[in-house]
């Protein structure tokens, strides 16, 4: 799911969570703006449904969005 594209942020996009099934024990994202004009912050937080889950971020939970690919 795009939640930036071409600069501009997707509000329809961010209004749904996105959920991880229960299986699932880490995710790899790749992410980039591709937007050299100019900056774009980011927010990002994880949530868990039951105490047994500690979801862990390892990025910075607000910054600026990469403009080349990051895998993380």
């Amino acid at each position: 799911m795009n939640y930036v594209e071409d600069g501009i942020v997707n509000a329809y996009s961010t209004k749904f969570p996105y959920r991880v099934g229960t299986n699932i024990s880490h995710i790899i994202f790749s992410w980039n703006s591709k937007v050299s004009t100019k900056q774009i912050k980011y927010q990002i937080r994880a949530v868990a449904e039951t105490f047994d889950v500690l979801p862990l971020i390892h990025l910075p939970l607000e910054g600026m969005i990469p403009t080349k690919t990051e895998s993380n």
